[in-house]
This record gives C-alpha cells, sequence and structure tokens, in this order.
C-alpha cells in the first residue's frame, strides 16, 4: 500500500545537494531536498496537488563527553553522525531521511488523503516508520512558488521545535503542531517556559524560503547552502590540517552572545522577541495557529539578521576562509602579521548597532598541537567572551593563554567556583556554567591571580 500510495523519493535524494557537515556519507541537506520536490511538483501537471509529510527527530549536544578535553564542535559532529546511523537504519518505507543543524528531518510525499489531526493515531501506513513528531502541507502546483516553499519551510521548523519539546518534556506524541501546543500548556513554570521557548532557537533551512528554489551550484565551489558568503562547515578539517602545518596561524571562532536571552542594550534576545506572543496566546487573544505564524515570523528575521551578522564579520580583512560552523558562528583563520590589524577590526565590529552582539575566540595553531585541543582552546576562549563583563577587551575577543583583565578574571573565578562547587549533587546549571564545566581545566589557570 505505501508503495503505490508515496512517491519513490530516492531520485530527488540523489540529485539533492549534501548537508556539508560530515567529511563522508553526508546526507541530503533538508533544505536542498526540500528545493527538489518543489521543483518536482512544478514540472508536473497543471493540477497536480500533493502531501508532504515531515518528521523531526532533533538531539542536543552533550556538555560532556569521554573524549577529553571536551569540544563543543566535535561533540556537535558526534551527535550527526548519530543521526545519520538512525537514518540509514530506517531506509524502508516511504520516507526519506535528510539533515539540518541537529536534526534529522524525513520527508515522505504522497496524493492528497484526508488527515485529522486529533486521531489518537499516526496515519496507518505511516505509523511504523516514524523516528519524530510527523506534520503535513498540502501544495498545490498553482500556489505561487515562494508560498509552497515558505508553508514546506515551515512545515519542517514546525517538526523540528516538536522533536525538541517531545525530548525535553518526554512527551509521546506523533503530531506536531499538538505536541507543540500541549507543551505550552502544561507548562506550569518559569523554567518550564524557559526551556520550551528555547526550543522555537529552532533555525529555519533558510532565511528567506524563496532561497529553496533557486538553482546556484554552491556546494561546486564548497559555499555554504544556508550562509552563501561562507564556506561549508565540512570543509573546515583539511583548512585546519593545512594551516596547522605552516608557521604563525592562529584559528578563529565566533559564537553569538546572549542570542536567547539578549543583551541590554544590544540585542533583545528571541526569549523576549517570543514572549508577548506566547502570553497572547494563553490569554486566548490570539489562536495557536496565529501564535506559530508569528513565532515563524519572528525566527525569520533573526535568521536574516544572522546572516548579515557573519557575512560582515567574514568581510574583515585578513579573515582567511571564514567557514560557517557550530550552529550561528564562523571558524576563520588568520596570520600572525595580520593578526593585530583583525584584532582592531574586531573590536570596532563589536561597537556596531547593526549586527548581533559577537564574541571571538583566539588560539594558536601549533604543529604539536592534536585537532581536539586546538578547538577546546579556542572554544574556552570563547566561553571567557561570554564570562566578560560588558566593556572589557575580553567581552569581544579573547586570545586563549594571555592574562585577562581584572573584572573579567572575578567573573570567572566566581563561575569556577560555582561550578565546582555544584559537582557531586544535582544542580541547575545556566548554559555559560555548562561551558565553564566542559573547559574546566582550560579556565582554571585564568581564574586566579596571577
Amino acid at each position: 500500500m505505501v508503495k503505490h500510495n508515496y512517491w519513490p523519493l530516492d531520485r530527488v535524494a540523489d540529485r539533492s545537494a549534501t548537508a556539508g557537515y560530515l567529511r563522508n556519507g553526508d546526507p541530503p541537506d533538508s533544505g536542498a531536498f526540500a528545493g527538489e520536490i518543489l521543483r518536482d511538483l512544478r514540472n508536473g501537471p497543471s493540477d497536480a496537488t500533493i502531501d508532504v509529510w515531515v518528521q523531526a527527530r532533533s538531539e542536543s549536544v552533550p556538555t560532556h563527553t569521554e573524549s577529553r578535553p571536551y569540544s563543543q564542535f566535535l561533540a556537535l559532529g558526534q551527535v550527526r553522525r548519530d543521526l545519520r546511523e538512525v537514518g540509514q537504519a530506517h531506509r524502508a518505507g516511504p520516507f526519506v531521511h535528510t539533515m539540518f543543524g541537529k536534526t534529522l528531518l524525513s520527508f515522505a510525499v504522497s496524493e492528497p488523503q484526508p488527515f485529522n489531526s486529533s486521531h489518537e493515531r499516526p496515519p496507518t501506513e505511516l505509523a511504523s516508520y516514524l523516528l519524530g513528531p510527523l506534520t503535513r502541507c498540502r501544495l498545490e502546483v498553482t500556489m505561487a512558488p515562494d508560498e509552497a516553499a515558505d508553508l514546506l519551510q515551515r512545515a519542517g521548523w514546525i517538526a523540528s521545535i516538536a522533536s525538541a519539546v517531545t525530548r525535553k518534556r518526554k512527551l509521546p506524541s506523533w503530531h506536531a503542531e499538538s505536541a507543540i501546543e500541549e507543551a505550552l500548556a502544561r507548562a506550569d513554570s518559569v523554567e518550564d517556559d524557559r526551556d520550551l521557548v528555547k526550543c522555537f532557537t529552532t533555525p529555519p533551512w533558510r532565511g528567506d524560503a524563496s532561497d529553496l528554489l533557486t538553482d546556484a551550484p554552491l556546494t561546486e565551489d564548497v559555499r555554504d547552502l544556508h550562509f552563501p558568503k561562507l564556506i561549508r562547515e565540512n570543509e573546515f578539517y583539511a583548512e585546519f590540517a593545512s594551516r596547522r602545518a605552516q608557521d604563525d596561524y592562529y584559528l578563529l571562532a565566533t559564537d553569538v552572545h546572549g542570542l536567547f536571552d539578549g543583551v541590554p542594550g544590544r540585542w533583545d534576545g528571541l526569549r523576549r522577541l517570543l514572549l508577548p506572543g506566547l502570553e497572547d496566546f494563553r490569554r486566548g487573544t490570539i489562536s495557536f495557529a496565529d501564535f506559530l505564524a508569528d513565532a515563524y515570523r519572528i525566527r525569520l528575521s533573526v535568521t536574516r539578521r544572522l546572516q548579515h551578522t557573519l557575512e560582515a564579520l567574514a568581510s574583515i580583512k585578513g579573515l582567511e576562509c571564514p567557514i560557517f560552523a557550530r550552529g550561528d558562528g564562523i571558524f576563520a583563520f588568520a596570520h600572525a602579521r595580520t593578526l593585530g590589524t583583525i584584532v582592531r577590526d574586531l573590536d570596532a565590529f563589536g561597537r556596531r548597532q547593526d549586527v548581533l552582539p559577537i564574541g571571538v575566540g583566539i588560539v594558536e595553531l601549533k604543529i604539536g598541537r592534536s585537532l581536539r585541543d586546538s578547538l577546546a582552546r579556542v572554544e574556552a576562549a570563547l566561553c571567557i567572551t561570554k564570562l566578560a563583563p560588558d566593556g572589557s577587551p575580553e567581552r569581544i575577543r579573547y586570545l586563549y593563554g594571555e592574562p585577562v583583565t581584572g573584572p573579567t578574571q572575578q567573573r570567572l573565578a566566581a563561575a569556577v567556583g560555582n561550578v565546582s562547587h555544584q559537582e557531586g549533587g544535582p544542580a541547575v546549571l545556566t548554559k555559560v556554567d555548562l561551558g565553564v564545566r566542559g573547559y574546566h581545566e582550560l579556565l582554571v589557570p585564568f581564574s586566579r591571580d596571577a
């Protein structure tokens, strides 16, 4: 029955661009795959109508691993490999598995069929193939291309949120929208709300859904599919190896300060942007569908602002090979002869009001230092930028190994002490605390008075 009612999508996967994350066995990119479905629809019969089913299985990045020193980038890579293996182990049935970020998104396409989201069970022919919450959107060839692209991207975004929600709340729900609505209705504490609203930080496949319709051969010149002025993440390994073998090179890594919580006076943060709509939904002022539409619009706008920020950052003269990585930042390289100029430009960049607030970690590459050791140190440097107070030089950029200024040292000492105090018992740790715990042995030397 499944075979006759659903499109065979392997041919779509074969011509889709890969996700750009893994060096070997990289799955199709979710957005590229969605774009191929849209192209097939446009090239089909003039009265074609299809149902696109999207399910998602997302994972969180572990804050510690057995491999030491800890590296979030390498931990994220392991999450992606694990998701790929899940997809490879479930290749039967109508779904084809793709990847975006740390989420496995699976697509199936059928002719239009009845669908009632209030059913207690998923569609019978799909039930045994589900790996996560499922949603559906109906597309018609008569729709404007941008409208169809937006509907499909929105469906994938909702499925990803639902996967994160069900993972956090351990709610066994197959229907994506119902899972989200139920979790939001059940939240009974500020911490519940915080965790659930954070699920809405899940990024859409593109900042503008119309980008799904373009045929630009981005992968042929290793450009990133989501941020085309940057290079794909899986190119990082070769670029790192090349520069580590040379003299006087530095690795830079960036992160957004307060993407979720915001930075006073600089950036409201996704949480503050999303809360008014959530409060309106709970008061009954707007419907759940309106809340989702508003949240999706906000998330798109933040993606576009991130794109502007990263493109502006990557254009700093002297930065080599800017690579989109770690979800909302870049890796780049700099030679010692240009580092001083780059640092001055970073300081100026950090004061700009038209970009998101960014921190930059820097580490010197050494021939005897491994990839893991270099990544751990540049990520520890990023952690210090998150702890540093406004106005301190370390808030914008920090070169691992340099002494820190007094106010930053005091905050670092307090954070290291808090994490040390919490070890051995149940602890409610902030994201920064978890970072301090992950890079603990690399941060302790800078938390003590010289």
